[in-house]
């Protein structure tokens, strides 16, 4: 039986909060509103005592079979045949949530019933166990002479973490600073630790810690709070539950050592391709050690004043030094856990300039806390954590998560979480009653504090090697160790696995499953109806008026086909100007400030838009998209007038720093996304779009990136001559579109600003490279880190052809299905996938993460021929899972209204298509395969040189990167 708590209504989240417990001692946080996204979240606190990553492979095992359920992931049973808008779980460092939402009611329960069962009966076989987490294999298992090798999809999701320069940089600042707190430990695991993790171990610690009676479910939603309190009172009364469980108290808080002196170390790094500033730096402070509510709303003021925008005077400071390239995205206070830790943290520097770098940091923090913010920073800050807890986002229950465990997990009030705009009126009110606060807060937590730590990354060409070698010993050593049973053992594990995974779920425990019907799902998409208010003949401008808590969300689209073809080549670079440069009467930092002083951003970006139906072409289109609360339009739109009209480049020192950081943020995101740069390399050539969209962010953009960041004068003078040109065909031109969403108030604004004759979007004329990509091609590009990835790439019918449904359900099929099983389940990569781009005729393969992407690329080679006898229940599963019906929030709206609109993508042509694939049938899905011809594909592989050599030498065209 459930006793109410708590209860409060919460007006800007449109919600009442009710906290619950029952009997057994469970508790739920019920957050009721009329949103028909309904969530549910179910969580632990999971305490990590070592870095094994225990928690972390749990949320994994526990998503692979459950009791009632025996399949083998019913998790992925559920993402490839429910409406689900959020299906997973997530391992924090120090709790485990496991959510699932749907806008679909009989869904919704389906997916509880599953999750439910997953969570507190999951079967946790040995097997599963070795394919989440790790296991040992030899690399032939019939010749016990061959390499003995470590798998295991956690283990290698792990490695790419720990090849990511922000993630080796917080876990080592950390360890050094609190060694014996909570966040010393990697929740998530680091490699070398998870190996030491046995099958034992991990049901030790899933008794211990995942119980009904230790268990916190936050629920979100428009279904009746009684509904849902009664299907976990059902729940309940079938398991036995005698007394409640008696909580584990948290380890006590971490203390501040008052007498510590600073600690300091070197760490040795794998540089980022061979940059003469490969080096990093970070300073840390355990500012407090357990942090309430509104001494983490200060942090998030003095960190929006210091770090925000363009012209906050840390960022400033540090980057415009030129003793780095950028500033981590670590840097500033920690959110996500009971100590509050305060840390900077640079990329691109040189070891020899880590003095410096802290004077500069330690004087600018000095005379903050001489001066205190000016009115302005102040202001600005505070409208942007207005902006912040206002924001209806496609975030929102991302944010409700985070929140609400948070405070719920740590012994913390969780409705007073939700309630930010109360918390940000307390903190008004001691801003009023005591100014120099924040000054106070810095110089105790900060200047005073001796509990600190400091590192200096220092780059090793040879440590990838190093490090290479040293697996590869100590996994030899160990052969050498192993007894003939020993070594057979492993190769009968190493065969049970690969039997579990070829296994076929049987009908009879697919059947066990809740699954909607076909007839159960709308024939009609979500609709949104904008109003066109500009006058017959004018620039269209498109607005619908929604609840937004008061904010406005714009976008404006011009059309590139009248900019010079040469110089679109640096688009990307030019859009990074516009974002980060001054105009005419303010410099780069003036500008910042004024407009965050508005509460809001804007931001130029460039896209693609292919037409939806066959009278248009192809185009390409710079956008400017922007939010701004209601009270600041005004001055937010002279803002965005400022930056069309007045935008200089003649700020040429700023212009080098950019280029610095474009090149930083480059190099590191290769060895981050690299299987998004594979899949832009292997399209490149299919289409104008793909060469152009390689040239712009793929790896040719990051050659390029490379070349521009320490330029000649005549380079620079060439670049500049281009920006200058694009600007001023751009403040010439007429908008193609505005899209609006927010207040009908602002539409004076609207009209008055954006006044100009109509004009249809030309054909994107491509770029003169198009000739450089020839099709058919295999690459494959050399990097440090420990896994990689590939992608295959190849035409097909376009949404014209009356087969993109039918395709788009191949791809949906070969995703969840061969795709997913033989690279993720099988190989042990992280991530697979199978998408279909219907507007651009493509369709592209990808691993992610992947030890293994010889092998993978082999795989989807080779279940891309295949004929596959999909069954009616797969087609109905794939029909289903694309019609999630996730609803679009007022950004989403927005972008919707420019893109859809530009390409003519009418209701009436989403219903068809919607209802095209309610009608899908077997011989449609079979028509459709014959039309694909994967043997025209290009490819591409990441990776290291040793897991690339395996590749044809015929077919390799190896480059370093």
């Amino acid at each position: 039986m459930f006793s109410i708590l708590a209860t409060k209504s919460i007006p800007h989240l449109d919600m009442t909060a009710t906290l619950l417990q029952h009997d057994c001692g469970l508790q739920v946080l019920a957050l009721d509103c009329p949103d028909n996204e309904n969530l549910c979240a179910t969580a632990f606190l999971t305490i990590p005592s070592n870095s094994t990553g225990v928690q972390h492979i749990i949320e994994h095992c526990v998503c692979e079979g459950s009791l009632n359920y025996p399949v083998k992931s019913p998790f992925s049973e559920l993402d490839r045949t429910s409406m689900a808008t959020l299906l997973n779980a997530f391992t924090y460092n120090d709790h485990t949530v496991y959510p699932f939402a749907s806008t679909n009611q009989a869904d919704f329960f389906n997916l509880w019933n599953v999750y439910w069962d997953c969570v507190f009966h999951p079967t946790f076989k040995p097997e599963t166990f070795h394919q989440e987490g790790w296991h040992l294999e030899w690399s032939n298992p019939k010749n016990f002479n061959s390499k003995l090798l470590e798998n295991g999809i956690v283990l290698n999701e792990m490695k790419a973490e720990m090849d990511d320069l922000d993630a080796i940089v917080e876990n080592e600042i950390l360890k050094l600073l609190i060694p014996k707190s909570t966040l010393a430990h990697n929740s998530g695991g680091t490699p070398a630790q998870i190996v030491k993790l046995d099958y034992k171990k991990l049901l030790k610690y899933y008794k211990d810690n995942y119980s009904p009676t230790k268990a916190r479910v936050l629920l979100y939603g428009n279904i009746p709070l009684q509904k849902k309190l009664d299907f976990i009172e059902k729940q309940l009364e079938s398991m036995d539950i005698n007394t409640p469980d008696i909580q584990k108290p948290r380890p006590t808080a971490t203390t501040l050592n008052a007498s510590a002196k600073p600690r300091r170390k070197t760490v040795k790094i794998v540089p980022e391709f061979n940059n003469r500033n490969s080096d990093a730096w970070a300073i840390a402070w355990l500012a407090v050690p357990r942090a309430d509510q509104i001494q983490k709303l200060i942090a998030e003021l003095i960190d929006s004043i210091l770090f925000d925008n363009d012209g906050a005077p840390l960022k400033m400071a540090i980057l415009e030094s030129e003793l780095a390239d950028d500033l981590s995205a670590i840097s500033g206070f920690n959110s996500d856990a009971p100590e509050l830790v305060f840390t900077v943290a640079t990329t691109g520097t040189n070891a020899r300039n880590t003095r410096k770098l802290k004077k500069n940091l330690l004087d600018t923090l000095e005379q903050f806390v001489k001066n205190g913010p000016t009115q302005q920073q102040l202001e600005a800050a505070l409208r942007q954590l207005q902006v912040e807890k206002l924001e209806i986002n496609n975030q929102i229950l991302y944010t409700l998560i985070d929140n609400v465990f948070d405070a719920w997990l740590r012994d913390e009030n969780p409705i007073d979480a939700l309630d930010s705009l109360k918390q940000l009126e307390q903190l008004q009110n001691i801003l009023e009653n005591n100014p120099e606060i924040l000054q106070q807060f810095v110089k105790d937590h900060i200047l005073d504090n001796p509990h600190c730590a400091e590192i200096t990354f220092v780059a090793d060409k040879t440590l990838a090697r190093q490090r290479n070698e040293a697996e590869a010993f100590r996994l030899h050593n160990l052969k050498t160790t192993l007894s003939a049973d020993q070594k057979k053992t492993i190769a009968q594990n190493q065969a049970k696995l690969q039997e579990l995974q070829a296994k076929q779920d049987s009908q009879e425990a697919l059947d066990t499953l809740p699954k909607l019907k076909r007839s159960d799902i709308s024939p009609y998409p979500i609709p949104v109806n904008p109003i066109n208010i500009a006058p017959q003949g004018q620039v269209p401008i498109l607005s619908e008026a929604i609840p937004t808590n008061k904010i406005n969300y714009l976008k404006i689209a011009f059309d590139m086909a009248s900019f010079e073809q040469e110089d679109l080549e640096v688009i990307t670079f030019f859009v990074m100007m516009l974002n980060h440069l001054g105009t005419k009467k303010l410099d780069y930092a003036q500008f910042d400030e004024r407009l965050a002083a508005c509460g809001a951003a804007i931001e130029a970006d460039y896209a693609f838009n292919s037409p939806a139906v066959p009278q248009l072409k192809p185009t390409a289109i710079l956008t400017f998209k922007l939010y701004s609360l209601d009270q600041t339009w005004q001055r937010t739109m002279d803002c965005l007038d400022d930056r069309l009209h007045n935008t200089i480049f003649t700020e040429h020192k700023r212009i080098l720093d950019l280029l610095r950081q474009r090149w930083a943020k480059a190099r590191q995101s290769l060895l981050a996304d690299a299987h998004a740069y594979a899949k832009t390399r292997a399209a490149t050539g299919l289409t104008k779009q793909t060469v152009a969209n390689e040239i712009w962010v793929g790896l040719t953009h990051i050659a390029k990136a490379r070349s521009l960041a320490n330029p000649s004068k005549r380079e620079l003078d060439n670049l500049i001559g281009k920006f200058e040109r694009l600007f001023r065909t751009l403040s010439n031109a007429t908008p193609l579109l505005v899209a609006h969403v927010g207040p009908e108030s602002a539409r004076d604004q609207l009209l008055e600003r954006f006044l100009g004759v109509a004009s249809q979007p030309k054909a994107f004329p491509g770029l003169r490279e198009t000739d450089r990509f020839p099709q058919k091609r295999t690459e494959a590009f050399a990097i440090s880190g420990q896994v990689g990835s590939i992608a295959l790439a190849f035409k097909t019918p376009d949404f014209f052809s009356p087969h993109a449904a039918a395709l788009a359900t191949l791809a949906e099929l070969l995703d969840t299905g061969p795709i997913w099983e033989n690279i993720r389940i099988q190989g042990g990569a992280y991530g697979a996938s199978c998408q279909y781009l219907p507007f651009s005729g493509l369709m592209i393969c990808n691993s992610a993460r992947d030890p293994s992407p010889s092998r993978s690329l082999g795989a989807v080679h080779s279940i891309l021929k295949q004929k596959h006898n999909w069954t009616q229940r797969d087609l109905d599963g794939a029909v289903i899972s694309q019609l999630k019906d996730a609803p679009m929030r007022p950004a989403a709206r927005r972008d919707f209204i420019l893109h859809a609109n530009l390409a003519g993508l009418t209701y009436e042509i989403r219903t068809k298509y919607r209802q095209d694939l309610l009608n899908l049938t077997l011989d449609d899905l079979k028509a459709a395969e014959q039309t694909i011809e994967p043997s025209d594909a290009n490819a591409c592989i990441i990776g290291t040189k040793r897991q690339i050599q395996n590749i044809e030498a015929s077919i390799l065209q190896l480059k370093h990167l």
